[in-house]
């Protein structure tokens, strides 16, 4: 089951031209999986490639990690996740 968000405020297609709860640096993807599967967030990390991100995953209440894009085995392995 994956998640996405359609919404950009320079969306070609009308509909989703516009700002978004789901919309990172927003928490509002990140909340819905929480919620769907029961995340415990004080045992999760969320890697990822981008600022934005990082501060969702902070926003959510969870810990964010950016990735450089090298090893993600060496990355996960240096920071003892």
């Amino acid at each position: 089951d994956e998640r996405l968000c359609p919404f950009h405020e320079k969306a070609t297609v009308e509909k989703y031209r516009g700002d978004h709860y789901w919309r990172k640096p927003s928490p509002g993807m990140i909340e819905d999986i929480v919620a769907r599967w029961n995340v415990d967030r004080k045992r999760s990390v969320l890697i990822g490639d981008k600022p934005s991100d990082v501060e969702a995953a902070v926003a959510a209440g969870i810990q964010g990690e950016l990735f450089s894009g090298e090893n993600l085995f060496d990355f996960v392995s240096s920071k003892k996740l």
